[in-house]
C-alpha cells in the first residue's frame, strides 16, 4: 500500500521533505531467519505476545536528502 503526501497547499508554511510514505504487513513465518530471531530473545518480560512469523515494514521517500 502506497500513500502518496498531499501537495504544498495543504502544509502551509511548513517545509514538507516527504514524497511518499508506503507500508506492508505480510506473513513470514517459513523463514528460518524469523525464526532464530524468535528462539535467540526472549519474550517472557514483554507486554506482547511471542512474534509469529508476522512482519510490518515500511519506507519513506523524500523529495530532497537531508
Amino acid at each position: 500500500m502506497e500513500v502518496t503526501i498531499p501537495d504544498d497547499e495543504f502544509f502551509g508554511d511548513f517545509v514538507n521533505n516527504v514524497d511518499f510514505a508506503s507500508f506492508g504487513l505480510w506473513e513470514d513465518s517459513h523463514n528460518d531467519d524469523i525464526a532464530a530471531w524468535i528462539d535467540d530473545n526472549d519474550f517472557t518480560d514483554t507486554n506482547f505476545s511471542e512474534p509469529t512469523g508476522e512482519v510490518f515494514g515500511g519506507t519513506v521517500g523524500f523529495i530532497e536528502e537531508f
